[in-house]
């Protein structure tokens, strides 16, 4: 066969054989690519050799050379040492947990300088005990792993029982050393192991290891060396209690270094986010930003509490330019928060303005009657019209006059309702009433109808049980009947007209309303009988005709059923407090027995009593300040004196009753105080029946008082 013939063989049997498979790599992965075809595409061919060259030239860009400390062990280890002792202790402790060298380096007694340089690097911080070695100590110190289940962020550390356990571990960990431990291993075993107060525990805990590795020890000892390892043991918690209390004292300074850097580094934060909000048009705003007050009321977030300005994060322009659209948007709200409460501190100022014009208007024309309270005035709809102007318009007394001129048609059909609603908490069984205006207003005035308030924001003394029974007109007037005390949230930026001295904390005006009295029936049937035993007809006698009257009432069931006779003392009282006697001691019970003393020595005992002083009671109002904001409440004559002075500058001389004040509407008449007397018998007596008999005791001599 010629030569030319066996080259031809040859290279027939080449191509005819399989090619080697070639391993692509980064490094010939788009050359091999490139030479199968490129990329295949559902595009053009151009379009994929294109690609292919892209990502060809792409690949070919020279790389950066990575950093590798894969000689670092291989130098001199009094290079490495200096090297390493130069580093946190944590770092050196990471480093050990590398690779199998330097832990082979590290972990070697002969690299403790490394371990104690690396200590020394750390400021204040305690030697390491002589029963640890350098890397255990380091471990415990800065480490935040836990010692049982390697949890991370384990901060707590119990220096005595040199550990750190996550709360799951400090359960199955530890054991209480209490009294079933004393019984159950002996109370010497208590000095010798290692004992902590843990924190979550609130509970002396030693470690169940430390435990038992010192039982196994003691149970393999006779009597005499266990003695000696006591002692020994001993000494050692001794020290060690010492070490721990210097670890500790270091760790808490640690910490409120931590605390104080990161709270620099928020402040700093807040204050580069203000001056960029600023930059942004925000200045004014920041300035009238809310405070903590009313931000807690409010469920609002201070700027320096929003999450992304309390970070321990300084602020770079990467990070600005993350969260400007959010600190803006907070802005935004604030500015909203803000208009709304400068609209709401408007109307509050229109309301008071209006309160003003009101109580102008009753001082212009004086009536005993029942006036509306200046929130029903604020409720009306011309008022109201008013209050809601825009911001643009000023609001003055002038601007209520319309309002002002309806009033009297007002005034006169809410009077009837009103009524009504009183009216209609009265309930007496068997008796008809005629439906009129007059007939229903002369209901209210009658000596039965007796109420007593519910709300609790009245002045009732706190050692008595029973809520004070009132009559006409002091029901009406009552004060519980227009105030209402102000919630939590409400008492930041109140609404309505506020309330001044001697009313409740943080009370307001509110639309007189009867909600709070409730009709008496127990106390009206009692002075019911009481005006029976005086011989007068109960469906027409009125409370005024009874005060003028002032009869002198006997409680026959606390004389034990026997009757004025001229020679046994007994109790008496006035007729409104016979029905407060009544009320307390005996529970309202209506068939309690009463006697009328005779008209000679009801004489003889008002005579005796003389005028009552009201100098020290508190009876007089300020008409001046009556339905304005900061509305005192009821004074005393020289505290009337000086208010007027003060508020109004009028003096003592020139203050008139009707024009400057009043006498309290709702101050019941002074009542005597009971006093023991010997009674005679009146002709003809009326009594009720009794059924209890409970005794009471007075104090004796003519006194005057308001209950």
């Amino acid at each position: 066969m010629s030569t030319q013939t066996q080259r031809d063989v040859i290279d027939r049997n080449e191509e005819e054989q399989p090619q080697k498979k070639v391993k692509i790599t980064a490094h010939n992965g788009w050359k091999e690519v490139l030479v199968r075809g490129g990329i295949k595409s559902h595009f053009t061919r151009a379009g994929a050799t294109a690609a292919t060259e892209e990502h060809l030239s792409v690949a070919a860009r020279p790389r950066k050379s990575k950093i590798s400390l894969a000689m670092l062990p291989s130098l001199p280890l009094d290079v490495l040492f200096e090297i390493f002792g130069n580093l946190h202790p944590l770092d050196v402790l990471h480093l050990a947990r590398t690779t199998r060298e330097f832990r082979r380096v590290l972990m070697h007694r002969s690299s403790t300088t490394v371990w104690k340089a690396a200590r020394a690097s750390v400021p204040d911080l305690p030697a390491c005990p002589d029963d640890m070695s350098e890397p255990a100590f380091a471990n415990l110190a800065f480490d935040m792993h836990c010692h049982n289940c390697l949890k991370p962020n384990i901060r707590n550390i119990e220096w005595n029982l040199r550990v750190r356990y996550c709360s799951r571990c400090l359960k199955t960990c530890l054991e209480p050393v209490d009294d079933d431990f004393k019984k159950k291993y002996g109370e010497k075993l208590r000095s010798c192991i290692p004992v902590s107060v843990v924190h979550s525990r609130k509970t002396l805990c030693c470690t169940k290891e430390d435990r038992r590795a010192l039982v196994q020890q003691l149970q393999k000892l006779g009597p005499e060396e266990r003695a000696a390892l006591r002692g020994q043991k001993k000494e050692e918690m001794e020290k060690r209690s010492a070490h721990a209390a210097k670890c500790e004292e270091w760790s808490s300074v640690v910490v409120k270094s931590r605390w104080e850097e990161l709270d620099r580094i928020r402040d700093a934060r807040y204050e580069d986010i203000l001056d960029r909000l600023c930059e942004l048009g925000w200045a004014e705003e920041i300035d009238d930003l809310p405070d903590r007050w009313t931000a807690l009321h409010y469920n609002l977030v201070l700027i320096e509490d929003h999450p992304l300005v309390k970070q321990p994060k300084p602020l770079t322009d990467r990070i600005w330019k993350n969260i400007e659209g959010r600190m803006v948007r907070f802005m935004e709200e604030m500015k909203a928060f803000r208009l709304r409460q400068e609209r709401k501190a408007l109307v509050q100022k229109r309301r008071c303005i209006a309160a003003v014009a009101y109580s102008n208007y009753q001082a212009e024309h004086p009536c005993d009657d029942l006036w509306p309270t200046a929130a029903d005035f604020l409720a009306m709809t011309e008022v109201s019209k008013v209050i809601e102007w825009p911001d643009t318009d000023t609001v003055t007394e002038n601007s209520f006059e319309a309002a002002v001129e309806n009033l009297p048609g007002e005034i006169k059909e809410w009077r009837y309702d009103k009524a009504m609603e009183v009216v209609g908490k009265l309930s007496w069984e068997g008796y008809r009433w005629p439906n009129t205006y007059e007939r229903k207003r002369e209901q209210q005035q009658l000596a039965i109808a007796v109420f007593v308030c519910l709300k609790g924001l009245c002045d009732t003394p706190i050692n008595e049980q029973e809520p004070k029974c009132m009559w006409y007109p002091e029901y009406l007037h009552h004060k519980c009947n227009r105030i209402r005390e102000l919630k939590w949230k409400e008492r930041v930026s109140p609404e309505g007209i506020q309330l001044g001295r001697g009313y409740p904390t943080y009370s307001v005006q509110q639309p007189w309303s009867a909600e709070a009295l409730m009709f008496a029936d127990k106390a009206s049937r009692t002075a019911r009988n009481i005006v029976e035993a005086c011989g007068l007809d109960p469906l027409t006698t009125l409370a005024e005709e009874m005060d003028k009257l002032d009869p002198r009432i006997v409680c026959l069931k606390c004389s034990f059923g026997n009757r004025c006779d001229g020679e046994r003392p007994m109790v008496v009282r006035t007729w409104r407090d016979s029905v407060i006697h009544s009320s307390k001691k005996h529970w309202g019970d209506c068939r309690v027995q009463w006697q009328m003393i005779s008209e000679e020595e009801a004489k003889v005992q008002r005579v005796s009593e003389g005028e009552p002083n009201t100098s020290e009671f508190k009876t007089w109002r300020c008409t001046r300040c009556r339905d304005i904001a900061n509305e005192p409440e009821k004074m005393t004559r020289a505290e009337l004196l000086d208010h007027l002075d003060l508020m109004h500058g009028v003096e003592d001389f020139d203050a008139m009753e009707g024009r400057d004040y009043v006498r309290a509407k709702d101050v019941p008449p002074l009542q005597a105080r009971p006093v023991k007397l010997k009674p005679k018998a009146t002709d003809p007596l009326v009594v009720v029946t009794a059924k209890n008999q409970i005794s009471d005791d007075h104090d004796e001599g003519p006194c005057w008082s308001y209950w």
